[in-house]
């Protein structure tokens, strides 16, 4: 199974981000688009696992979620990791706390059963598509972005192709307690 761990997000937040795919989709000569139901922001990407394995990484998201309330992000940026020719366009978030420390909280269960911490500093964003070459630079004045994201949820999901289609299906899923 190829796995990873993220933040899911309810449907109206989907269907807005799903807009600036949209948006993005007809401002590029090419890319892969997300598609509305994938649309997550990713705290971890395990790869691929043995199924017995996958029990544990679910207690890892139980640990980490014990006691956490519901937190918000906000959206800011439209911005992209080059790849040569071409290019990640994501959206990106204004720094959290309550993120950053999910994600170290993560980082450190995760060691725990062997796995790598990150070297990189954790650069949350949320995906509009891969592999991507502009018709122009003006797609980041064109396409604005604000709004606020409340994570009521983690989950551990398994990234699949279904009929050729990518899938990313939720394994195992925590809500966060209470807003503070």
């Amino acid at each position: 199974m190829r796995v990873f761990y993220a933040i899911e997000f309810e449907e109206d937040i989907k269907e807005y981000i799903y807009e600036k795919v949209l948006a993005l989709k007809g401002k590029s000569i090419k890319g892969n688009f997300g598609r509305k139901e994938n649309i997550h922001l990713t705290l971890k990407f395990i790869g691929e696992v043995e199924i017995e394995k996958v029990k544990g990484l679910s207690n890892v998201l139980d640990n980490i979620a014990t006691g956490k309330k519901i937190f918000s992000l906000v959206m800011n940026q439209v911005g992209q990791f080059d790849r040569g020719q071409n290019a990640i366009i994501w959206i990106g978030i204004e720094e959290s706390k309550s993120l950053q420390n999910l994600h170290a909280s993560l980082d450190n269960e995760l060691s725990k059963l062997g796995y790598e911490k990150e070297r990189k500093k954790f650069v949350p964003h949320i995906t509009l598509g891969r592999q991507v070459v502009l018709r122009s630079a003006e797609i980041f004045k064109d396409i604005k972005i604000s709004g606020t994201i409340q994570v009521k949820k983690l989950s551990l999901m398994e990234s699949k192709r279904v009929d050729g289609v990518l899938k990313y299906i939720p394994v195992h899923t925590v809500q966060l307690g209470d807003r503070v």
